[in-house]
């Protein structure tokens, strides 16, 4: 929010650098924690797309077509969370659908057609992960 404030207030600069790291697959870290439960994903979402409307509604709708275009990518990546795979390769997802690479297409494949080789394939990266950084 305070970042779409202040760039509704004056310029924004763009710098195409890398600025900051983040640090994946860390089970400590606050995001993990925090969205580990789907229930609290979707309430933080919600709160995005509550906060996304009245940023729409501020600007008298100037930015309907971007602000619209997040909550239905947001959407998109809570149906693929929560398995909802069909829901989420039709309508107005079928876009963002089409626009994954062919690795996470694959996932996705294999999440709803067969899960128990999806989850011997994360079991089996996760342990090369592991012997990888020893």
């Amino acid at each position: 929010p305070l970042v779409i404030n202040l760039s509704l207030l004056g310029s924004v600069h763009y710098m195409d650098e890398l600025m900051s790291a983040y640090r994946v697959g860390d089970g400590g870290s606050w995001t993990a924690n925090y969205f580990s439960n789907i229930e609290k994903k979707k309430k933080h979402l919600e709160e995005i797309g509550h906060m996304l409307d009245e940023v729409n509604q501020y600007t008298n709708y100037r930015f309907e077509d971007v602000i619209m275009r997040t909550k239905s990518r947001n959407q998109f990546h809570l149906l693929l969370e929560q398995g909802k795979y069909q829901e989420a390769k039709t309508g107005e997802f079928i876009e963002f659908y089409n626009n994954l690479g062919n690795k996470r297409k694959i996932i996705i494949f294999l999440n709803q057609y067969s899960p128990a080789i999806a989850g011997f394939l994360k079991i089996i990266k996760r342990k090369w992960f592991r012997w990888a950084l020893k």
